[in-house]
């Protein structure tokens, strides 16, 4: 997708947002990804876009006036989600995955997601002791995530990084039934410098 596209994507939308958010993967000793498990969030009842209730979200969100990168976004969100020492963690291991363009069918909003990959050991966090302060936490094989629905089409970001680890993937496929929106990949690059260069 070329940078006009994107651009006029953004200004026919009637609301244009930046998002920063990451992918966790948690690897047990063997380093085996088939054994691997991901650190998801689970929409509830409150979040302010009702029909994502329920839905698997990466974690992360939207970009603030104070934050200079995604990068920092995506630790102000974590900070605000997940305990302090998960954080460290993750930060410590986050790779630029991709940037992508998501969009609402209907043009009713559209925002530019920089997403991160981090892939750390079970031996450095207790996953089984993990909490967050928003929505719930979902820790699931990539088998689980099959049937599952994703909030703001994350399911695309999530089956890109799972066909560059593995190669083709068919796992995670649409469980979306009618989309409300999609994510399009338009860069390699999530690792930005200032936020005003994102087109």
């Amino acid at each position: 997708m070329d940078a006009e596209t994107v651009t006029s994507a953004l200004r026919a939308a009637s609301k244009v947002g930046s998002a920063a958010v990451v992918i966790i993967e948690v690897c047990d000793a063997s380093d085996d990804p088939s054994s691997s498990t991901f650190v998801f969030q689970r929409k509830t009842a409150g979040y302010p876009a009702a029909h994502f209730v329920g839905s698997l979200c990466l974690f992360g969100g939207n970009a603030e006036k104070e934050d200079a990168t995604a990068r920092a976004t995506l630790e102000r969100e974590l900070a605000e989600e997940l305990p302090d020492a998960f954080v460290s963690v993750v930060m410590a291991n986050a790779r630029a995955h991709g940037r992508y363009l998501v969009a609402d069918a209907k043009g009713a909003y559209a925002f530019i997601a920089c997403a991160f990959a981090a892939r750390i050991r079970a031996t450095d966090v207790d996953v089984d002791a993990l909490v967050t302060d928003e929505g719930e936490l979902a820790v699931l094989s990539v088998s689980q995530c099959g049937c599952e629905s994703f909030a703001w089409s994350y399911d695309r970001v999530f089956r890109d990084y799972l066909v560059l680890r593995d190669g083709p993937h068919d796992v995670v496929e649409d469980a979306q039934g009618e989309r409300r929106d999609e994510a399009v990949k338009i860069s390699d690059d999530a690792d930005v410098g200032e936020w005003a260069v994102l087109v």
